[in-house]
């Protein structure tokens, strides 16, 4: 079964078989493709790099998780202007005006979600 009729990585699994043609698509939609790393300490392991920045519809979900468990999120990303002019406030738009540890708190928080699912192996 794949992910919302998308042409990628069905459902269930492993990112590992994921390539740039046929990326891994998380539980949010989001999707990532592996970039290897032929030197240093990760040599032959790839990364997987999300094909677009952050979006609003995926830290809204995040930030309505934390506030379901209790758990407080810096509110500027709903917020944010430019010269007046909302920004950043579409689904599909970059989500924007999001601090440095809630930046790091969404990454946790998408990792221990996608391992709970079993779409991301352990380590």
């Amino acid at each position: 079964m794949l992910r919302g009729g998308d042409e990628s990585t069905p459902v269930g699994a492993s990112s590992l078989a994921a390539t740039k043609d046929a990326p891994f698509v998380n539980s949010l939609g989001m999707k990532f493709v592996p970039v290897p790393i032929p030197g240093g300490p990760t040599a032959g392991q790839p990364v997987f790099f999300g094909v677009w920045i952050t979006r609003v519809r995926d830290y809204a979900e995040f930030a309505e998780a934390q506030e379901t468990a209790g758990k407080t999120v810096d509110r500027s990303w709903k917020t944010q202007e430019r010269e007046g002019v909302p920004a950043g406030r579409e689904p599909d738009h970059p989500v924007v005006g999001v601090n440095w540890d809630d930046a790091q708190a969404f990454c946790r928080w998408l990792t221990e979600k996608e391992r709970a699912e079993g779409r991301l192996p352990e380590g």
